[in-house]
């Protein structure tokens, strides 16, 4: 409210808000509208900015820069308002909470390419756990390949995850969804006689009589690779925007 005998009534009333989604966090919201409100009362004793018809035009303008600023990856805006006054908002996220304890069986999946993961300065042991993780190898597989102590591995995993660099699956989930490997692809095309004949001795009830049934070829329906639920291969992508 700001009080003026040259308001009608002598004061004048302005509000302004954020349309949150509901699962979104209110708290980081509150400071900016705090000091919008501050901003806009400003403006507004030096150069009626609320109350004059000739510039209540940019309220609304003002308001449509703020909603896409804020919901840009940057999660800030800074604009001129008036040839005098200027806007600039930032969101500032709340610490993250503590990571879940990674389990053993925990395969760890890499949500971003390379490139992307070099942007962030690890330490050697991470580096190291990250050239192991290739979607289908679990914390305890990682940690013999790469002659890693299991609990370091852990705590590495744990670090990703915090970062949103990986997403974790547990192998024994029962929706998981598997998919071909390169070598499975060279086994259907007839590359792999040796792998071939041990796939066929492992469904073979009488392997003693196998010799009279040589497996030659093997067809297979194509199988689209499909990632849990909410997890995206390839690029980091931002999480979607909380502001309505």
């Amino acid at each position: 409210m700001i009080s003026d005998e040259s308001y009608t009534r002598n004061a004048l009333l302005f509000c302004v808000g954020f349309v949150l989604r509901r699962a979104a966090d209110p708290r980081p919201y509150r400071p900016l509208l705090k000091q919008l409100a501050l901003t806009w009362q400003s403006m507004e004793e030096e150069a009626g900015f609320l109350s004059k018809p000739e510039l209540r035009s940019g309220i609304q303008a003002s308001l449509d820069r703020i909603l896409i600023s804020l919901n840009s990856t940057r999660w800030e805006c800074n604009f001129v308002a008036t040839p005098s006054s200027t806007i600039n908002l930032k969101v500032y996220r709340p610490p993250k909470s503590e990571t879940v304890a990674i389990s053993d069986h925990a395969v760890p999946i890499l949500l971003g390419e390379n490139l992307h993961i070099e942007l962030y300065h690890w330490d050697l042991a991470i580096q190291w756990v990250i050239q192991h993780i290739d979607g289908m190898r679990n914390a305890i597989q990682i940690s013999k390949i790469g002659e890693v102590d299991l609990q370091i591995v852990r705590a590495c995993l744990g670090v990703l995850k915090y970062h949103d660099i990986i997403e974790l699956v547990d192998i024994f989930m029962y929706t998981n969804r598997y998919e071909f490997t390169e070598r499975a692809t060279s086994l259907i095309a007839g590359n792999e006689p040796k792998l071939l004949q041990k796939a066929a001795d492992y469904v073979l009830k009488d392997r003693s009589n196998r010799t009279a049934f040589p497996v030659q070829s093997v067809t297979s329906n194509p199988i689209r690779p499909i990632l849990p639920t909410g997890i995206r291969g390839g690029n980091l992508s931002p999480g979607t925007s909380p502001l309505a």
